[in-house]
């Protein structure tokens, strides 16, 4: 399954004690901070590393990377489901794919 993929097996059943659902599976794997492997949790560490490189400059990864990571902590698994889980996902790769390669660009020199 996606949680023992995820090693999240044990962690979703210490957080929600209760049994396996979608929309709980989904809010642990996209928007819990305690969740290593979550949506969230990754764009925490990424903001905070590009805060750490980039000091008082703001580059435009920063700038993507910081909308992204805005929306993963305020909003609600319901909102996900609402807009759609696939919508939400896909717009969060390609907004990914975007901060990547604005790193690029913004780094290492790419065009």
């Amino acid at each position: 399954t996606l949680l023992r993929s995820l090693s999240a097996f044990r962690a979703y059943h210490k957080i929600y004690r209760d049994r396996i659902s979608a929309s709980r599976v989904a809010e642990l794997v996209i928007l819990n901070a305690q969740m290593p492997r979550s949506l969230r949790c990754c764009y925490d560490r990424l903001t905070e590393t590009l805060e750490d490189l980039c000091g008082t400059s703001a580059p435009e990864c920063q700038r993507i990377a910081g909308k992204i990571h805005s929306g993963l902590r305020y909003r609600q698994i319901g909102e996900v489901f609402d807009s759609g889980l696939h919508e939400f996902l896909t717009e969060f790769i390609e907004g990914n794919a975007q901060v990547g390669q604005q790193l690029a660009r913004d780094f290492m020199m790419v065009r």
